[in-house]
């Protein structure tokens, strides 16, 4: 028998062979059987439950086998115990695979002794069960406490170690506390062998507290588990705390899409997928170069709910495509909900390592996960999420949980081991809701590390349960801001806690302040962090405490001392703030003398109205006196009263006059201070305004002038270079500068400090002697208007004048060298220039003039050169600079054109006429150009052939060529002879004719090329006269039987001919023919009398 099930998306076409009989399976009471032996065997009576127990076999034991097929026979609920032990299975007739609930309403459950105790292997050659194998419906099974390994579907259909399931009516399906691992479906590039390690199509199928682990499907999906529901039908999945690890497929189908390295779950609409405190790791869903994947731990079509897993470490590995993706999990269809989950550290070589969504028509609701890292999905230190595709399909991963820590309490005393409850917790979303009364948290035992500052944690690991983990932290001896950090994956946060030592206040416990002064004084204290500082009481005026310490404050003046008691708190939230009790003191106002006006003063010789008041400070107001013993200037007197200096100074009273002042009060030392009156008078300069220096030469002018206190004289204006004004001296001094020679107007400044500056407006003459500054050379062009203009330095201006040597047409006015240069005037021209002013020596200068000219050829337009003899011509040209020349145009090889020179010797054969286009150029004007004409002679040369072949009768030609220059004429020399019929034609040069009969031979004579050139060129020729054979003979003759004769027969034509004999003519007997001598001989033989028709042939390779 087989299963069949058609295929929904995703799913595969299973068929799976079972043995035994399906009967009918009674009504009956629940049954239990034992299984008694670790054998593979069936020789018990497996007709029912109790006849195996009844009946077990020659070995009186019942195999695992045997239990199943009386279990598939028996009716009601059967539960197989199988003890500890490992139950190899073996292939065969009757073997192989164990087919479980064989007959509709099967109700089996397989007990074993634990998944570490129990273990039903395959023998790697066919799978371990198959559930409902004749899709009968309506079977259920239920197995725990084994572990099922080393299956494979040998039929290729998938569900190595697990095959059950169908559709309608449904079958239901429970494993609890189990393992399936190491099962591996058909490996090749069919996706149709689905589930490694569980394959179940239709029905109920719920997994709790399972491993399924390092199964494999090939190219299919579900490396781990497969689940399928096939259209219309609902079916139910639930995966319950298990763990899902190592599973793996590889798809080599370029043309299908396959995911689910760990688990596939495929359902239609209405049925429910659950999959609850779960975890994902290592599983890898692997494409060859052009078979895409996604979901390395879990794809979903159809939609799920997923809540509290964990997916780490999962892998998708593959080409582009649009599905690609989700190294933890891809979502293809449907509506799934994922939430409370760790989705960290999976990968994805394309599209997301995280969550891959088809938005085409996946609709997922992916919130308050923990994706590594606080900043969500797709950042750095989480993994990453996406909507792939466009449609009505949508991802929503905010808002995310984020890792927390919290401490109480956050303040702790350095030292004292006091300790604080730090909390890491993974319960509240990135919008700060807490999560943790939705009745959900993240999956327990994720690890979470800590560390500190200013202290110590124990235990530094721990693990979250419901979603938190504590720790301890104990302050250390130093102070600070300190805390307590924890680490959850990628993500690291830190609860503050300050580690401190309480106040206590250091200062002393009282002060004295005094009216009307700004007082303070510094409350201290010691503890860390700085404590604060406030008061209680009253303080007089502004005085207050602020939290920095600081008493301080104003009042006003008092008659006599107060006392103000009030209570000083130091705090800085470290254990029990310090307080003080305080007494401030005020006292009344003193102040001894001081004089505070300024201790120096001037006035102004002869101007009233200046005065000046010496002031005190004090309390009470002092009392000022001046010495009596002082002089005051006359004019000037002091006021005691009011302190004030007054008066007009008397004409000639300038000068100095300390004046001694006295304040007192009586309290502490009268204050004393000399005050310097200086009386002062106007400045006037005195000496001239005027003064004259030289170039080159050291010049001083002293500047002079009255007043007091000495006034100190400045310059304004500009100065001629090397001259300055030394105001420690007042001197103008210095040596002026080369091309400094002019007048200089500037002003002298005399102040000191009273009544208007005196001002004076200088004259400076620097004196120069002449200096050209024009260069020493200019070029003109002939025949073109040219100025040059000469220019001098110095002071006065120089007079310019030019001696003898200017070019015809030139000319020098004014300083100014100017005119048109004549034709043929180019070239250098040298004249000396002269400037002078009557300061020093004249200045001459050496001055060239070029004269540039256009070039213009002088020499001859044309040459004549022979043909292997060496040649020259040197071309000329007027112009300035000399001209060089250049050429246009292909000279005779052997011929060049360097340096203004044509020569060379003309190579063989390059006789003729050369048209050159000759150029001359000095960069000038225009360039001048001159058509040349090159004339090579050759001697005479014939260049055709020296033999050529007529044949008789037939029109020949052949003309003679030759080289020379002149072109030559062509003759036959003396003596030559021609056939008949053959001429030369000394025009044309052309040996012509029909050549007459009998004229065939060689001719030989001489051609003669003659152009006056050099020897007349003599070539022998030889004329080949051809002509075609003719035999000259008679054509018969005579011979006598027994009488020898001869005949000669002879032919003609040129080449000579060659005679032969037909071969087929039959000759008398005794007679031959010789042909190399043309003779016919012999004896004719008796009885050879008879005519004899002979056939001759003459040839000689010419057609006739």
């Amino acid at each position: 028998m087989v299963r069949t099930i058609a295929a929904g998306v995703g799913a595969a076409v299973v068929l799976a062979a079972v043995s035994g009989s399906l009967l009918p399976m009674p009504a009956s009471a629940a049954t239990v059987v034992n299984v008694s032996t670790t054998s593979d065997v069936v020789d018990g009576d497996t007709g029912s439950v109790s006849a195996l127990i009844n009946t077990p076999g020659a070995d009186a034991n019942i195999s695992l086998r045997e239990a199943i097929e009386a279990a598939d026979n028996t009716s009601g609920p059967v539960t197989i115990d199988v003890p500890a032990g490992t139950y190899t299975l073996t292939t065969g007739v009757g073997f192989g695979q164990l087919a479980v609930g064989t007959v509709s309403g099967s109700n089996i459950t397989i007990s074993g002794a634990g998944p570490g105790a129990t273990t039903i292997a395959g023998d790697g050659t066919d799978r371990v069960l198959s559930l409902d194998p004749n899709l009968v419906g309506n079977v259920t099974v239920a197995i725990s406490g084994v572990t099922i390994t080393g299956g494979h579907d040998q039929d290729g259909f998938g569900g190595a170690g697990i095959i059950g399931g169908n559709p309608s009516p449904p079958d239901t399906t429970t494993l609890s506390n189990c393992v399936v691992t190491d099962n591996t479906t058909t490996s090749s590039s069919s996706t149709n062998s689905p589930g490694g390690g569980i394959q179940y199509i239709g029905g109920a199928l719920s997994i709790d507290s399972c491993t399924i682990s390092d199964n494999s499907s090939g190219s299919s999906p579900g490396g781990g588990v497969d689940f399928e529901t096939l259209s219309p039908h609902i079916g139910s999945f639930s995966l319950t705390n298990s763990t899902v690890s190592g599973n793996t497929l590889t798809n080599k189908d370029a043309s299908a899409f396959v995911g689910g390295g760990g688990v596939h779950a495929q359902a239609e609409p209405g049925s429910t997928v659950a999959l609850t405190g779960d975890t994902f790791t290592g599983n890898t869903a692997t494409g060859s170069s052009t078979g895409p994947v996604g979901g390395g731990g879990l794809w979903l079509e159809g939609g799920a709910t997923v809540t509290g897993s964990t997916f780490t470490g999962n892998q998708a590995n593959g080409p582009t495509n649009t599905l690609a993706g989700g190294g933890a999990i891809n979502l293809e269809t449907g509506s799934t909900t994922l939430s409370f989950s760790r989705i960290v550290g999976n990968s994805a070589s394309h599209g997301p390592g995280g969550v891959l969504n088809d938005g085409v028509q996946a609709v997922t609701t992916a919130t308050d996960n923990w994706w590594g890292c606080n900043t969500g999905p797709s950042t750095t230190g989480c993994d990453a999420a996406t909507n792939s595709g466009g449609g009505t399909g949508s991802l929503t991963t905010g808002p995310w949980l984020k890792l927390t820590a919290t401490a109480v309490p956050t303040k702790l005393l350095a030292g004292l081991g006091q300790t604080s409850t730090v909390t890491a917790s993974l319960t509240h979303d990135s919008n700060n809701a807490d999560t943790s009364g939705s009745g959900h948290h993240v999956p327990d035992g994720i690890a979470v590390g800590y560390s500190s500052t200013l202290g110590g944690v124990a235990p530094t690991n721990n693990t979250l349960s419901s979603g938190t983990a504590t720790t301890t932290y104990t302050a250390g001896v130093t102070t600070g801001n300190g805390g307590a950090t924890a680490t959850v994956d990628h993500q690291s946060v830190t609860a503050a806690i300050g580690v401190g030592i309480a106040p206590t206040i250091t200062s002393v416990d009282n002060a004295t302040f005094t009216a009307t002064l700004a007082n303070t004084f510094t409350v201290t204290a010691t503890g860390t962090p700085a404590p604060t500082f406030s008061e209680t009481g009253t303080l007089p005026g502004t005085v207050s405490l602020n939290s920095a310490g600081v008493l301080s404050g104003t009042f006003p003046q008092i008659a006599g001392s107060t006392t103000y008691p009030i209570t000083i708190t130091a705090s800085n939230g470290y254990g029990i703030d310090a307080t003080q009790s305080f007494t401030l003191t005020v006292n009344p106002f003193t102040q001894a003398p001081s004089i505070t006006s300024a201790d120096h003063v001037s006035f102004a010789e002869g101007v009233a109205g200046t005065t000046f008041t010496v002031t005190a400070t004090g309390t009470p107001t002092p009392v000022l006196t001046e010495d009596p013993g002082d002089t005051l200037p006359a004019g000037v007197t002091f006021d005691a009263a009011t302190g004030l200096i007054s008066g007009t100074p008397a004409p000639g009273s300038n000068g100095t006059y300390p004046l001694h002042f006295t304040a007192s009060n009586l309290i502490g030392s009268d204050a004393q201070q000399t005050l310097t009156l200086t009386v002062g008078l106007p400045p006037s300069i005195t000496s001239a305004a005027a003064t004259t220096f030289t170039v080159g030469s050291a010049g001083s002018f002293g500047v002079t002038a009255t007043g007091f206190p000495a006034p100190s004289i400045v310059e304004s204006g500009t100065l001629p270079s090397g001259v300055s004004f030394n105001t420690s001296t007042d001197t103008l001094e210095g040596t002026p500068a080369a091309h400094t020679g002019g007048t200089y107007g500037f002003t002298l400044t005399a102040s000191n400090g009273f009544g208007p500056d005196a001002v004076q407006g200088f004259t400076l003459t620097v004196d120069e002697a002449p200096q050209i500054s024009s260069a020493d050379h200019s070029t003109f062009v002939a025949g073109t208007p040219g100025t040059f203009t000469m220019t001098a330095t110095g002071f006065p201006v120089p007079t310019l004048g030019a001696g003898a040597g200017l070019p015809s047409g030139v000319t020098f006015t004014a300083g100014a060298i100017s005119g048109t240069p004549a034709a043929l005037t180019g070239g250098t021209h040298t004249v000396t220039l002269t400037a002078s002013n009557g300061i020093g020596s004249d200045a001459t200068q050496t001055f060239t003039l070029t004269v540039d000219e256009a070039p213009s050829f002088t020499s001859a337009n044309s040459a004549t050169f022979t043909v292997g003899s060496a040649g020259s011509l040197t071309l000329s040209a007027h112009g300035f600079p000399a001209p060089t020349f250049s050429s246009i145009g292909a000279l005779p090889s052997g011929v060049t054109l360097t340096g203004g020179v044509l020569s060379g010797t003309p190579d063989p054969t390059t006789g003729g006429i050369y048209n050159l286009a000759l150029t001359a150029t000095n960069g000038i004007g225009s360039d001048d150009h001159q058509a040349f004409t090159l004339t090579v002679d050759e001697a005479a040369a014939i260049t055709s052939a020296n033999a050529t072949t007529f044949t008789v009768g037939a029109a020949g030609s052949f003309p003679v060529t030759a080289t020379g220059t002149p072109a030559p004429s062509l003759a036959l020399g003396n003596g030559a002879t021609l056939p008949a019929g053959v001429t030369f034609n000394t025009v044309t040069g052309t040996l012509e004719g029909t050549p007459s009969a009998h004229s065939g031979s060689t001719y030989t004579f001489d051609i003669v090329a003659r152009n006056g050139i050099g020897i007349d060129f003599i070539q022998h020729f030889t004329l080949t006269v051809n002509e075609a054979p003719a035999i000259t003979s008679d054509s018969s003759t005579s011979f006598v039987v027994g009488s020898p004769g001869i005949v000669n027969l002879t032919a003609g034509g040129f080449p000579t001919p060659l005679l032969t004999e037909d071969g087929g003519d039959a000759l008398p007997g005794g007679i031959t023919f010789d042909a190399a001598t043309g003779a016919l001989s012999g004896t004719p033989a008796p009885d050879s009398a008879g005519d004899y028709t002979l056939h001759f042939t003459a040839s000689n390779g010419v057609n006739p």
